[in-house]
């Protein structure tokens, strides 16, 4: 996607990059063009060899309060589920912006499609074949039992529980949105008081889980039927797994909850994955100014699903 955030590279500059990491020249650069913030490039040596290039915004590019250290999350995350998940190799990591002004790293290339391409060509029997192993791999994730709440990179902070921390991400996104001056359709108090309100639901919450939080159809890389890879883990948090990605409003599977291995919803769940739902709402519509959008229709999208599940919410949590 394009966004005012992406740092492009010339051939010159991606070459040094790659002569310092594996001393040899690409044959063959390709620039990757989904993903909003970060810059991505396919490289491919002489000798055969492929891995990614991901470049993070200039350090001077505003970003939103949640997204602490994200690519340093993601290296960490990588080397951490490795081995565990079907994840790529990190060859080198250099935060040092001595070569160029961003962080960057080089991974493993993943053989495959992402699952949101290649999704519409699928039959009924192959995505939930998809879908079910996802599920298992989304389980094995949110297994890893973590010591406090709160984003995987942040300070630790004193003991706080999951309501506190939850309530303090929602409120650090309404403070995105009044510094950045947008233009919000749903009433800022009416939602602290709905957070506030689910603090029973909120408090159910109690052991930490690694969740990948952003692990939707895009970074999942399929091949031959089958999940070949995960990425894009720098949103990474210790929380309640029901803020993953496929909880979501509309997006969860049947053959999702089977792998994962979910029965019914309680009502107390229900209420979080709502809660969730306005959460991820409340970014999509913020973070416009942030990723420096140039579609102009996107506004008006993400208005229109905020205001939406908004009402909906609220005839449902009153």
């Amino acid at each position: 996607m394009e966004s005012g955030t992406k740092l492009k590279l010339d051939g010159a500059e991606l070459g040094m990059l790659v002569r310092e990491a594996f001393g040899a020249d690409p044959e063959e650069t390709e620039e990757l063009s989904d993903g909003w913030a970060n810059t991505a490039y396919r490289v491919r040596l002489q000798d055969g060899r492929r891995m990614v290039l991901k470049l993070a915004p200039l350090p001077e590019v505003k970003q939103m309060r949640y997204e602490v250290k994200l690519m340093q999350t993601e290296v960490d995350m990588l080397k951490r589920l490795e081995g565990v998940l079907p994840v790529p190799r990190v060859f080198v990591y250099d935060n040092s912006r001595s070569l160029v002004a961003s962080d960057y790293f080089f991974m493993e290339h993943l053989d495959g499609t992402p699952y949101n391409k290649l999704k519409p060509s699928l039959s009924p029997e192959e995505r939930e074949a998809v879908e079910l192993q996802l599920g298992r791999y989304n389980r094995t994730l949110n297994e890893v039992r973590g010591e406090r709440f709160g984003l995987y990179a942040a300070p630790a902070a004193a003991e706080v529980g999951w309501f506190e921390v939850f309530r303090g991400l929602v409120e650090d996104v309404l403070e995105d949105g009044k510094e950045m001056s947008v233009d919000l359709p749903v009433p800022e108090q009416e939602v602290l008081a709905l957070v506030e309100g689910s603090r029973c639901a909120l408090d159910e919450v109690t052991e930490p889980r690694l969740v990948h939080w952003d692990l939707w159809d895009g970074n999942v890389f399929v091949r031959d039927g089958r999940i070949a890879g995960l990425i894009d883990f720098e949103r990474a948090m210790w929380g309640d797994p029901l803020i993953e990605a496929y909880f979501r409003n509309g997006t969860l599977t049947e053959a999702f909850r089977q792998g994962y291995g979910l029965e019914a919803f309680s009502a107390a769940q229900e209420a979080r994955v709502m809660l969730y739902d306005l959460y991820l709402d409340l970014i999509m519509h913020i973070e416009r100014p942030f990723r420096q959008f140039a579609s102009p229709d996107h506004e008006a999208w993400t208005r229109e699903r905020l205001v939406k599940d908004w009402e909906r919410i609220c005839k449902a949590l009153g």
